[in-house]
């Protein structure tokens, strides 16, 4: 059954009145472009958004981005963490490699501008890698996009039920068993316990982790942990899937296994942004791609064209980006 947004949507169509954007990607913006971005400096106020008009020049694309279902729109964001008590410089050089971004002048206490000026329209069916090196912004931008940060100016709107998947270790509890932690971890993604203990047995069988279900977390090691926790991520059913690659701890074989069982993942969620150094998963996953440098947007496009434009060279499969 059609929801009230969706028959609206197609009166408006059928009235000649909404048009649908038909090029895909070319609502990915980069803010980089811009000649005055409005975050450069603290205390800058942002501009006026202007309405996103179609070819005929109605406001059609602009009221498919307010009516849909799911979608995300991030106008000249900015997020600020100012850093309280700084004692000396080398304090300063030390967040700033942690966050990324850059160290802001002139403010009575220092500031790490982690994200400036960030442009971005995402709508369901989009499949956006994100690339850079650590301390980019990659992270930042990814707990932007869910709504964990709140942008320090301009604005950012998100439809949706977001699954954020950031630390595969996030929302387990290490003193219950790995049953309990399948549905606490479920929970903490927007699951329900009706549905994680449908899914528990397939969960068990695909972590081959056997009677340690039965024991407290605590006593697993770190990549039975994230066998668990990945067992868990892959039956959820989001709309906005926000994944940032932790699967360093798990050996070859079982993410061969687990590669399937992402690819449906994805093919399941609405939308997916994906943070990660694996060219191959990267060209597997997504379509498009977002490169950030110290905090803001550098290239946007298809995901080899922006990659290779990173790299200096053709992304190959099996190969990982710095």
């Amino acid at each position: 059954m059609l929801g009230r947004g969706q028959h609206l949507l197609q009166g408006l169509a059928a009235a000649g009145l909404l048009r649908r954007p038909e090029v895909r990607g070319a609502h990915l913006h980069d803010a980089t472009a811009r000649t005055a971005p409005t975050c450069g400096t603290a205390g800058a106020k942002p501009k006026a958004s202007t309405p996103a008009t179609n070819a005929n020049g109605s406001f059609g694309s602009h009221l498919w981005r307010e009516l849909a279902l799911v979608g995300i729109e991030v106008r000249d964001a900015c997020v600020d963490f100012p850093v309280f008590d700084a004692k000396s410089r080398s304090l300063k050089k030390k967040v700033f490699g942690k966050v990324g971004g850059k160290i802001g002048a002139g403010a009575r206490a220092p500031v790490v501008e982690a994200l400036r000026g960030i442009t971005l329209s995402l709508r369901e069916g989009d499949r956006v890698a994100l690339v850079g090196h650590n301390g980019a912004g990659k992270s930042t931008l990814l707990r932007l996009l869910s709504g964990i940060h709140e942008p320090t100016r301009g604005s950012a709107r998100v439809r949706g039920k977001v699954a954020p998947v950031f630390d595969l270790g996030v929302g387990m509890d290490p003193e219950v068993s790995g049953y309990e932690n399948i549905i606490v971890r479920g929970l903490f993604l927007g699951m329900t316990r009706r549905q994680m203990r449908e899914r528990a047995d397939d969960i068990a069988e695909f972590t081959e982790l056997g009677d340690y279900l039965h024991m407290p977390l605590r006593t697993y090691s770190a990549g039975m942990r994230v066998r668990l926790a990945l067992g868990v991520v892959t039956t959820i059913d989001p709309e906005i899937l926000i994944l940032d690659e932790g699967l360093g701890a798990v050996d070859a074989a079982f993410i061969a296994k687990a590669r399937r069982r992402m690819v449906d993942l994805v093919e399941r969620s609405g939308m997916l942004v994906f943070a990660s150094h694996s060219d191959e998963l990267l060209l597997e996953l997504c379509s498009s791609a977002v490169w950030m440098e110290e905090g803001s947007i550098r290239m946007t496009g298809p995901v080899r064209d922006v990659l290779t434009a990173y790299k200096g060279h053709a992304p190959g499969v099996g190969t990982v980006a710095s």
